[in-house]
């Protein structure tokens, strides 16, 4: 009897206590963003919430791992197949993640749940769209390191007097729409930042290619700040779209218009290779490994038809692999892997990315673009250096400009090399004099180097 008193009574308490431990959402998904977020249903979609039911501040983390990091809430998610728009984020729903360190909520939100986003104690900056239309109390309480907030709504939404309570924002900027400063200034909490600055109310994308002749991107103008972009790569026929000059190979790639950029298709060429067979030319393509075939058809003297087939590749042929890398992702890439026919002729780039210059390949060569004959497997290394190169360490030596006329002073006896912003040698003189005189043919902005030692930034405009 004993036994089974004990026994009912652990039973009543795992009764009490397994409410506190259940879940309190309905599935849970890893965002692109990388961080694992908790969903419940709502109507006509679904809200971010925390894991854990119970007392919301005290055990919405029990048990699970908090996200990290850069989060960037989505506007929909796909779970066991179906796509959920997201509508709001709930109640604590990121309360105490501690270690995530900015916040983008994507455009088709509505609102911020009470403490949502509280005691987040690293995050520094945190975008919130137009479409968000309350924010709710503590949204952003305690957020001592708070630095930028960036709203995109032209009126400020519905929020609570204590949306940032805690949270210090004398040192903070708050970016308005463009031209909305003054209705923010007036609008509390908002009008407790220290700095409220518009956002520009145009923005320009520019585009272009790495040479015309082997392609062209359509889309890039001007645009509403917040706009968004699409931009296609059409390469002409033989040649291949790469990349973007920042390392993106989304084609089309949709951005958001939110600063002046120029982006760069960077094209490739393919390479065929031609083989003569009686009165037949066969083109082995190099890169798809398909044979196209031209037969010419002598019907009356004077008179050819030219039927062009696909077929198969069954001809023995030898391949190789050529292996093209960078030594730095961080700087560049390196373009132009493939598996390819023996004696095959093909183009190989470096390209450098923001705050990287192209060196050389690891071979020693410089060219960039560089045609390559590939007889053997074969790897090459692009090499790339930091476009800031450290400072001047050679007291003495001054570049000014007047027009397109550079001058560098003070330089006998040393090699004065420019360089463009992708890192291309523009040009290179030996200084025999003490001074050196570079004529710039085009506009825009350079890198002086001296010798071996530090360089020097310049506009030409």
């Amino acid at each position: 009897m004993r036994y089974l008193l004990v026994m009912k009574k652990l039973f009543v308490c795992l009764f009490v206590l397994l409410p506190t431990m259940a879940m309190a959402y309905d599935f849970s998904l890893a965002v692109p963003s990388g961080q694992t977020l908790y969903f419940n249903y709502v109507e006509g979609g679904v809200e971010v919430t925390y894991p854990n039911s119970g007392s919301s501040m005290v055990n919405a983390w029990n048990g699970y791992t908090k996200p990290t990091g850069a989060i960037v809430i989505p506007s929909s998610v796909t779970y066991q197949g179906i796509v959920y728009q997201v509508k709001s984020v709930g109640p604590f729903a990121l309360y105490g993640c501690n270690s995530h360190t900015s916040l983008v909520i994507s455009e088709g939100i509505t609102s911020l749940g009470n403490s949502a986003f509280s005691h987040n104690t690293a995050m520094t900056m945190a975008s919130v769209p137009a479409s968000v239309t309350s924010v709710g109390s503590q949204t952003f309480g305690n957020c001592d390191a708070l630095s930028d907030v960036w709203i995109y709504a032209s009126v400020p939404p519905t929020t609570a007097t204590g949306a940032f309570f805690q949270t210090d924002l004398t040192s903070s900027t708050l970016h308005v729409n463009c031209s909305s400063d003054s209705i923010y200034g007036a609008t509390a909490p908002w009008s407790s930042f220290g700095t409220i600055v518009s956002m520009p109310c145009m923005v320009t994308i520019s585009t272009a290619v790495n040479d015309p002749a082997r392609g062209s991107v359509t889309g890039g103008d001007s645009y509403v700040y917040g706009a968004q972009v699409v931009l296609a790569a059409q390469p002409a026929t033989g040649y291949a779209f790469i990349c973007w000059n920042d390392g993106n190979t989304q084609n089309p790639r949709t951005l958001v218009a939110e600063q002046d950029v120029t982006l760069t298709a960077m094209f490739y060429a393919l390479i065929h290779d031609t083989i003569e067979l009686h009165d037949t030319t066969v083109v082995h393509d190099t890169i798809y490994d398909t044979i196209h075939v031209t037969d010419t058809l002598n019907l009356i003297d004077t008179m050819y038809v030219t039927d062009t087939v696909h077929v198969t590749d069954t001809i023995p042929l030898t391949y190789y692999q050529l292996q093209v890398f960078s030594d730095n992702n961080a700087l560049g890439v390196g373009v132009g892997s493939a598996r390819l026919l023996a004696g095959s002729e093909v183009e190989i780039c470096a390209l450098p990315l923001e705050g990287g210059r192209f060196l050389n390949w690891s071979d020693g060569v410089s060219d960039n673009p560089r045609r390559v004959v590939v007889n053997a497997d074969r790897t090459l290394t692009a090499q790339f250096d930091r476009l800031g190169i450290p400072p001047v360490t050679s007291p003495g030596w001054h570049v000014s400009v007047s027009d397109r006329l550079l001058t560098v002073e003070n330089v006998k006896g040393e090699r004065v090399r420019l360089y463009d912003t992708a890192g291309r040698l523009v040009e290179e003189v030996q200084s025999v004099g003490n001074d050196v005189f570079v004529t710039v043919r085009s506009a825009g902005v350079y890198i002086v180097r001296v010798g071996e030692f530090g360089a020097q930034k310049v506009v030409i405009e």
